[in-house]
């Protein structure tokens, strides 16, 4: 499934130093980020809920790199692969194409222990929305 870059906050950095980090990591890539989004997300009644920034570059350095986490691939707006992606993406991966800050949440179905993590991709239920007047 094709997925953005990003991954865990260490202690000692704020979410958007944790952004850039992970980042170069994962592409090689350093950008000016934008923070533009925030996605709750909920696998399953037990386990504890997923709070996911999501940040946007209108340009980068560097050239990006294939990594052991992350291999770089981009798409046009007219191409955008919505089912090689979680089922989520397709509600506000547009707006943060168009700029426009967004908050939302989803609930997913817990994983089936058979068929691993990636079985916990059935949407329960959701919502997204755009934000006016956000100072994000």
């Amino acid at each position: 499934m094709y997925n953005g870059f990003g991954g865990k906050k260490e202690p000692d950095e704020t979410i958007l130093e944790a952004a850039k980090r992970e980042l170069k990591e994962e592409s090689g890539i350093d950008a000016q980020l934008k923070h533009i989004g925030t996605l709750l997300f909920v696998v399953g009644t037990e386990a504890p809920a997923f709070d996911v920034h999501i940040f946007s570059a209108s340009t980068y350095e560097s050239t990006p790199e294939e990594t052991e986490e992350m291999r770089p691939q981009w798409f046009s707006y007219d191409d955008i692969p919505y089912a090689d992606m979680w089922p989520d993406d397709i509600f506000w991966l547009p707006d943060l194409l168009a700029g426009k800050p967004f908050v939302g949440r989803a609930d997913f179905a817990p994983p089936d222990a058979t068929r691993g993590e990636r079985s916990a991709g059935k949407m329960r239920r959701w919502w997204f929305g755009t934000l006016s007047g956000s100072s994000q």
